[in-house]
């Protein structure tokens, strides 16, 4: 799980990340903090989850659906070379 991802599932809620700070009872500083750190703890999505009203899991279906769409393109760009390759 990457700051990044829990950024988008955050923007995508349509609260900004001091609204979340806010509910969490911290500062957005903080909440930054927490999203650069070299691991995020369980217990800061959980609760970042909860501010938003919605499932942890939902985070890791993001990172999950972004894993899928990267796995998607690589099998497409080896299938156009694959049929490059055979046209030969």
């Amino acid at each position: 799980m990457t700051a990044e991802q829990i950024r988008k599932v955050i923007a995508r809620s349509g609260k900004s990340q001091r609204e979340v700070a806010r509910t969490l009872g911290i500062s957005p500083q903080t909440l930054q903090t927490r999203l650069t750190a070299k691991s995020i703890s369980a217990d800061t999505i959980e609760r970042i989850a909860a501010a938003l009203g919605i499932s942890p899991a939902e985070f890791y279906e993001t990172e999950l659906r972004e894993e899928n769409e990267r796995l998607r393109k690589l099998v497409q760009e080896q299938m156009a070379t694959i049929q490059a390759l055979l046209n030969k």
